[in-house]
């Protein structure tokens, strides 16, 4: 079949064209001569119409050879008039130009929107009345335009003997598009959840999308209308909740009961009856029939497109919110710059036959953002390496950029290289991405991770493998050490080394372990450093250690690292000391101050109390009990800082660091936690 599609590049749009190429048609998308499409992964397999609905006067040639239309285009910006020439002019020239061919099959996306609030009462189906004059005209400018698009198309269809299919999609949500307006308002840090158990019409723009292609294929979808929605029975505060928790989006959600939430409209449209003889322009909240329209209590159900089309929801809430808010790992993806066709191609790890056969003994894995400079110096020393290597070890470099900034290094890197060096773009932001994508694609029986600011020194991946081979142990962690020439005062040098550094004064092969979720008493004879990815070992094909992966919740909060090594030990994995193979960790001048040192030492302790509550099943006892520790600690360092400052004795910068520590253990819920890290991702 060949379809037709407008709004092709829209945030659902995007989906349904790729929905029709998964499933074997011809896709022609009509766009504008401004939009850009060659950012859309399937720019290159579809035939583009370059026209402006409302003016051009091109539109019949988009329909030769066309057997359907799949019109999802509508204006969402803009004031009345223009929505109204945007979606319906731009409609009735189309279908207009749609008559002069021999396309006889329209699928029009239309709204919830449509539909008359005001009137509905228990359940909304297709039955239910669409908004009609003159309270039609009280409703907001998209819901104007969308009931006269629905309005022309049906007059134009019937005219025309057309096959219609109107689709009347629910909030439509997924990566992108995790909020909307259902949720409430966001008032400061302060979420209001009107109607906090109203059910909400939900539908993933993924089923959304596969709703569209199966409506388009199936002939039993000619002449009916169907309401779009995946049948879940989702509250407001239950999906508020979720969004926050997974977002790490902070905030504090407070529950608005429905019926106390009606006066604030009711009140509003008294006193603009009274005191301006409604001409006033109030906000959508203070006007009755949009108020309803967002947060009126009703029940939905997808019983229509189950008995008529045979359809259910291809993906279950769990997975749809997996997708929005932990998206799989990108697999190779081509680098955004013009270079990228000439990168090396990353091969898939679960590879077979000679693809097993010549797999590397070690991936080294370089997750980056733009540090071009630094990520040059790190990619040299990997190449310096020394020693006895048992085994080839290839180079992988994960870019964390959105714009793909890396792939030029890499290229021109990979040219003369003695060693393999591959590219992964992944553009999703969070050192948990890269990492994650990284382990995903590494072939070689060992991941070994080291941070693009840091150099290597020449037997490093030599002593990490013969640390490996001697214990056996799954994790191999080796000091990171900070290099700063700027600060030569002695007090000042050991005050940031020993904040910078990742390291322990224990010979090599000695056990060590994580000290996030294991209190003092329960720790063994093992060392207990501080544990960081920056410079590490990990035996990543084995079944217990292959199941876990960093937590992207943390990914650009800070402590991933911490909470995934805690989270290997419980599965018993074993963690091994090489003292000698030594990263230097360049620190740059921003760094180099008291007060980020605080912060940093602010979310360690947030991370010590949160990171219990981000297992399954979550811990509260251990949350429970850090925030009563950090309640002793926080007056006895407060003291210490307070008597060595009188002093002014350099052990006041210690104690402040154990304090700011002692606080983020206290505050660490939502409200308090800042989502960006300061040192992942940051331009330098």
């Amino acid at each position: 079949m060949k379809i037709l599609v407008t709004g092709g590049a829209g945030y659902l749009g995007k989906r349904v064209v790729a929905q029709f190429l998964l499933r074997g048609h011809s896709v022609r998308v009509i766009a504008r001569a401004t939009s850009r499409l060659d950012n859309l992964p399937w720019a290159s397999d579809v035939e583009v119409h370059h026209a402006d609905l409302r003016t051009s006067a091109n539109l019949v040639e988009a329909f030769d050879g066309v057997d359907a239309l799949v019109h999802l285009a509508a204006s969402l910006t803009g004031d009345e008039d223009a929505q109204f020439v945007s979606t319906v002019v731009g409609t009735e020239r189309l279908l207009e130009a749609m008559a002069s061919s021999a396309t006889r099959h329209l699928v029009l996306a239309s709204s919830f929107s449509v539909y008359a609030w005001t009137k509905v009462t228990g359940t909304l189906d297709e039955a239910s009345p669409v908004e009609q004059a003159p309270d039609l005209y009280s409703r907001d400018s998209y819901t104007i335009a969308k009931v006269w698009q629905e309005r022309v198309a049906r007059r134009l269809s019937a005219e025309h003997g057309w096959d219609l299919t109107v689709l009347r999609p629910g909030f439509i949500w997924g990566q992108g598009g995790e909020y909307f307006a259902a949720l409430g308002y966001k008032l400061g840090p302060v979420y209001l959840a009107v109607g906090p158990r109203t059910r909400l019409p939900l539908t993933h723009v993924d089923n959304c999308a596969d709703f569209f292609a199966n409506a388009t294929e199936n002939p039993s979808a000619a002449g009916e209308t169907f309401n779009v929605v995946d049948g879940d029975d989702v509250r407001v505060w239950e999906h508020l909740r979720e969004h926050l928790t997974r977002s790490h989006a902070g905030g504090l959600p407070i529950p608005m009961p429905y019926r106390a939430a009606r006066l604030i409209p009711a009140l509003a449209a008294w006193i603009n009856r009274r005191l301006f003889r409604n001409k006033g322009r109030l906000p959508n909240i203070a006007v009755p029939s949009r108020f309803e329209a967002r947060f009126k209590p009703a029940r939905f159900s997808n019983r229509k497109a189950q008995g008529v089309l045979g359809w259910a929801p291809p993906l279950g809430r769990e997975e749809c919110l997996r997708r929005t808010y932990n998206p799989p790992a990108v697999s190779m993806s081509e680098a955004p710059a013009a270079v990228a066709a000439q990168l090396p191609r990353v091969p898939r790890s679960e590879g077979s036959g000679s693809e097993k056969s010549t797999a590397p003994r070690a991936t080294i894995i370089i997750p980056t953002f733009k540090r071009p400079l630094r990520l040059r110096e790190c990619i040299a020393s990997c190449f310096a390496q020394e020693g006895p290597i048992p085994g080839s070890f290839e180079i992988l470099v994960v870019d964390n950029c959105p714009d793909g900034s890396a792939a030029a290094v890499v290229h021109e890197l990979s040219r003369s290289a003695a060693v393999p060096v591959h590219y992964l773009h992944e553009p999703r932001p969070g050192i948990s991405m890269a990492r994650n994508a990284g382990l995903c694609h590494a072939r070689g029986e060992f991941a070994v991770f080291i941070d693009d600011d840091e150099v290597a020194t020449k037997g490093w991946l030599a002593h990490l493998l013969e640390a490996q081979c001697r214990s056996d142990a799954d994790v191999v962690f080796g000091p990171v050490l900070p290099t700063m020439p700027e600060i030569t005062d002695p007090a000042k040098r050991a005050f940031f080394r020993t904040a910078f550094s990742h390291w322990t004064d224990h010979p090599s092969g000695t056990s060590v372990g994580s000290t996030l979720l294991t209190p003092f008493w329960a720790r063994g004879t093992d060392a207990y450093p501080s544990l960081a990815t920056g410079n590490c070992l990990i035996r990543h094909r084995s079944s217990e250690i292959a199941a876990v992966r960093f937590d992207d919740r943390l990914g650009m909060f800070g402590g991933e690292d911490a909470l995934y090594f805690n989270q290997l030990a419980a599965s018993g994995a074993h963690f091994v000391w090489c003292a000698e193979a030594v990263a230097w960790e360049h620190v740059p001048q921003e760094r180099l101050r008291l007060g980020y040192v605080l912060l940093r030492a602010l979310r360690g302790g947030q991370v010590a109390s949160w990171a219990p509550m981000l297992l399954s099943p979550a811990r509260p006892a251990l949350t429970a009990l850090s925030m009563a520790i950090a309640l002793v600690q926080a007056p006895v360092f407060a003291f210490l800082a307070c008597g060595y400052a009188a002093f002014a004795s350099p052990k006041r910068y210690y104690y402040l660091t154990r304090l700011a520590g002692a606080i983020g253990k206290l505050f660490w819920a939502a409200p308090f936690r800042r989502r960006s890290w300061p040192s992942w991702p940051s331009k330098r």
